[in-house]
């Protein structure tokens, strides 16, 4: 073989036992022992056929053929479609992605404090000891001093004669007389605006009184009639005994016979509240229009009552013995669980409906409405009302938990109980504290020691503060009624303590009020709480100040882990002031530290608020949050300036 004095250097192994082109270590050489000249030109080795061993040409023609090209196209998609879904994955994360929260995005329910006013307890403007809505009217700056920027109103709607409850209704668009007139209504509507407060109604939509023009002509089988189906009639199961083994609340059958119409009808409550049939399309279309009148006049919101009895199961199955029940007569309401009578999934469709309605008008008159309902159940309950299945319900559902302190609570089970529905609260929903109402024993009831410190959680808490009239100067149950749930004669429902004079203040001298005065008022009344800085009344003051600073309006909030009798969190937001809260709820000194619970928590806070009480602190002192110390039943808010750590 000619010897060209190249030695061309393959990739492939080499194999010293063989030689030449038997070794395919060596191309064209067969002697590797060869001299290499550099001084010649190496040549260019090029294939002819770079591509698989097909030219150019050959790689066109197949590159043509159909399924190469089908091939292709179903890269080209699988590219597109990967690139189109990256970018709706970008802007889905866009608009769903926690933004960082801005100030001032919170509406006005969101902001201020609500105020529940028992309207026949409040004030009288004339000499029939029977509160009325000008009574109110003319309290309006008073309430407005107190920091209240919501007024809620107990049931004002028509009333049959001589009935002793709120609950009778005859005609949802007219105004109880007792309590005044359709303008005088309007003027008070027009005034709470004017103070930059806002007024709600109770919404009402689960029964009426028997007396009710619909009742009566409910009872017409004919089958012209449109009211036919406005409550519930059936047959008996068997001759003499009702359609289901139904309950009142207040103990008996839930069902009554009517010689009229030969039928039973329900009523959950007393025989004389017959149950609305919300499954008619006429009863939803006249409870839509009822929202829709009081809307147009101006009311800001609607707070729905007995929220949970507004449907019942469509084929009237009895209902079981409840395993928790803890009695054995079964007459009794409580013998017995009410899956079938009370909050059934159907109710939730009703919150959804009303919360559009309340919508649209805000959205066509440019306000923003609030919608919510009291309950009784459980948390996950509670958390329905929120909405289901992709549907708004009510703005919240009532949070309860300081009607279920006892006199054997402790720090422990009142820090569960926060805990627990502050954890079970959905995201992007709004809390709300409720004090008291008009159903349920006064703080002081039980635990009048803890009268602040429930104060203190109620107003600085995330979310909507909700008190009753009185709760700004502690008044107590009326010891001169007994609780009767049949009565509108309630303890708690005991008139308002103005002053020291006769019937403190509530009505003029003259005049007999409707239920007893609390006795003791000449001690315990505004005029007294406001000349002692160190009231309960002053206190209250001070709360809904503090309250209207932008950290307790739309900061964040870190409840503390409870420790020694104490409750603690604190509040905070990116660039504003930022709060640390103790309350002692125990009946003994406990001190707390709060080191290492806020990143920039330093190691002074200045004292801005305390209970009032002779306690360990004062407004204005410097403390170091690492040792808290508390006399039983005081609280304190420290501040600090808060600035958020670079990322």
């Amino acid at each position: 073989m000619d010897k060209t004095g190249i030695y061309v250097v393959s990739h492939k192994p080499l194999d010293e036992s063989r030689s030449g082109v038997d070794n395919p270590t060596f191309d064209a050489i067969d002697d590797k022992h060869q001299e290499v000249h550099f001084n010649k030109e190496t040549p260019h080795y090029h294939s002819d056929k770079p591509y698989r061993g097909m030219g150019k040409d050959e790689l066109l023609t197949h590159s043509s053929k159909g399924i190469w090209k089908t091939l292709r196209y179903i890269c080209m998609i699988i590219v597109f479609l990967v690139w189109f879904g990256l970018i709706i994955t970008v802007i889905a994360l866009v608009l769903v992605y926690p933004r960082c929260r801005e100030p001032g995005q919170q509406v006005w329910w969101q902001k201020k404090t609500a105020y529940r006013v028992y309207v026949r307890s409040f004030k009288d403007s004339g000499s029939d000891g029977i509160g009325d809505l000008n009574g109110i009217f003319n309290s309006l700056n008073y309430l407005k001093s107190l920091g209240v920027g919501i007024l809620s109103l107990s049931p004002i709607y028509q009333q049959a004669a001589n009935k002793n409850s709120d609950y009778h209704i005859i005609n949802h668009k007219e105004i109880n007389p007792e309590y005044g007139t359709m303008d005088d209504f309007k003027a008070l509507v027009n005034a709470t605006h004017e103070r930059g407060m806002y007024l709600i109604m109770d919404f009402i939509p689960g029964f009426t009184s028997i007396e009710h023009p619909w009742f009566d002509a409910s009872k017409d089988s004919s089958r012209n009639n449109s009211k036919r189906n406005f409550y519930l009639w059936a047959d008996g199961a068997a001759p003499g005994s009702p359609p289901s083994n139904w309950k009142s609340i207040y103990d008996g059958s839930a069902w009554t016979f009517d010689n009229t119409t030969n039928k039973y009808y329900l009523h959950q409550r007393e025989a004389e509240q017959p149950d609305l049939n919300l499954r008619s399309n006429e009863v939803k279309e006249e409870m839509e229009r009822i929202l829709l009148f009081w809307l147009d006049l101006g009311v800001d919101g609607f707070y729905i009552r007995e929220s949970a009895m507004l449907i019942e199961d469509y084929d009237l199955r009895d209902e079981h013995p409840s395993n928790t029940s803890t009695t054995t007569d079964p007459d009794a309401y409580d013998y017995y669980d009410h899956k079938y009578t009370y909050a059934r999934p159907e109710n939730f469709d009703y919150f959804s409906r009303w919360r559009y309605v309340l919508n649209m008008h805000g959205n066509a008159t440019g306000r923003e409405m609030l919608l919510f309902a009291d309950v009784m159940g459980d948390l996950n309950m509670n958390m329905a009302y929120y909405g289901m299945n992709n549907r708004d319900g009510v703005n919240f559902p009532l949070n309860r938990p300081f009607q279920q302190v006892t006199k054997t609570s402790d720090a422990k089970s009142i820090y569960t109980l926060l805990r627990n529905w502050l954890d079970s609260l959905p995201a992007d929903r709004w809390s709300n504290w409720l004090g008291g109402d008009e159903n349920v024993p006064r703080f002081s009831k039980s635990r009048a020691e803890l009268n602040r410190p429930l104060l203190f959680l109620t107003m600085l808490l995330p979310g909507t503060p909700m008190v009753y009239y009185g709760d700004e100067i502690g008044m107590v149950d009326s010891s001169h009624l007994p609780s009767n749930d049949w009565s509108r004669d309630q303890p708690m429902r005991a008139p308002m303590q103005w002053d020291n004079s006769s019937n403190a203040g509530f009505c003029n001298q003259s005049c007999t009020t409707w239920l007893p005065v609390n006795s003791g008022y000449e001690n315990n009344s505004v005029q007294t709480h406001a000349q002692d800085g160190k009231s309960i009344f002053n206190l209250f003051k001070n709360l809904t100040t503090l309250r209207e600073k932008p950290t307790f309006q739309f900061g964040y909030h870190q409840l503390l882990p409870q420790g020694d009798g104490i409750i603690a969190f604190v509040r905070y937001f990116d660039g504003k002031t930022g709060y640390i809260v103790a309350v002692n709820v125990a009946n003994k000194t406990a001190s707390y530290d709060f080191s290492g619970t806020h990143e920039s928590l330093p190691d002074s806070v200045s004292v801005v608020l305390t209970t009032n009480t002779a306690g360990t602190y004062s407004v204005d002192d410097e403390l170091s949050p690492s040792h808290i110390t508390l006399l039983p039943y005081e609280g304190i808010v420290g501040s600090w300036k808060y600035v958020a750590k670079e990322l």
